[in-house]
């Protein structure tokens, strides 16, 4: 008989895949993105980690992420990355 087991948690689950990639030789890289907003000075902060193949995912977010507006004043963020390799 199979043996239930309750789903992970968000962050369980985000550990999970981390020790998958590195059990499986792929180098990862942490994506750190900063929004500020020019006229309220509204931040938002974002982090994820992916490994080197999936380089291109990241570029099509960032090109998303350059058009987001502020959701309190509507103007453009200003957009600062970080990546750690």
């Amino acid at each position: 008989m199979p043996v239930d087991s309750k789903p992970l948690a968000d962050d369980d689950q985000k550990k999970q895949e981390e020790l998958s990639l590195i059990s499986e030789g792929l180098p990862l890289i942490t994506a750190k993105i900063t929004l500020q907003c020019p006229n309220c000075h509204r931040t938002r902060r974002f982090r994820n980690t992916f490994t080197g193949d999936k380089i291109d995912l990241i570029l099509v977010s960032i090109k998303i992420i350059d058009w987001l507006s502020c959701d309190d004043c509507g103007f453009l963020y200003n957009t600062g990355i970080e990546f750690e390799i």
